[in-house]
């Protein structure tokens, strides 16, 4: 809360109409900006069309720091070399060619939006990941890790998660 002459502003509900007044069981997760990224409360996840809008307009951000986050669908490959050679092995992704071609070895922190789980990688591949039908953010490597790491029962069938997220610096 912010007092401003007297008078107490609710600066969460002033400044963004669309998110949830602080409450009791509610779990709030943050992009290296301080842009919300996911809400929990009571712990079922929050969303409302609002929401989703407003944090879909800042999609794609990056930062003179070197900081670079986005959001959209999740998904797995198989193949065995990334770049420069490199022979894939577990916990290893790739990121867009276009708009990420991040050093490759870089930590990358993704979340499934939807449960709320987070997962670990490292950027030993690219790929044309915004060409496919539904445009991917990062696509991690092996579907027994993506199923385990995000709890996914049948990825051969499912094959991405549509509302993830992913930054690095």
């Amino acid at each position: 809360m912010v007092i401003l002459k007297g008078h107490i502003i609710d600066k969460c509900t002033t400044i963004n109409n669309s998110l949830p007044k602080p409450q009791p069981g509610m779990t709030v997760s943050y992009d290296g900006l301080g842009n919300p990224t996911f809400i929990k409360i009571n712990g079922q996840p929050y969303s409302d069309n609002n929401t989703k809008t407003k944090i879909a307009d800042s999609m794609i951000s990056a930062s003179s720091s070197g900081y670079y986050s986005n959001y959209g669908a999740i998904s797995w490959y198989e193949d065995v070399h990334g770049q420069s050679n490199h022979v894939l092995s577990d916990y290893d992704c790739a990121t867009d060619q276009m708009f990420d071609n991040c050093p490759l070895g870089t930590y990358i922190k993704v979340q499934d939006r939807d449960s709320g789980i987070w997962g670990g990688f490292h950027k030993w591949d690219i790929g044309a990941l915004q060409a496919q039908p539904e445009k991917r953010i990062v696509d991690i490597w092996n579907r027994y890790i993506f199923t385990d790491v995000f709890g996914i029962d049948d990825p051969v069938d499912t094959g991405l998660l549509h509302n993830g997220y992913y930054y690095h610096y």
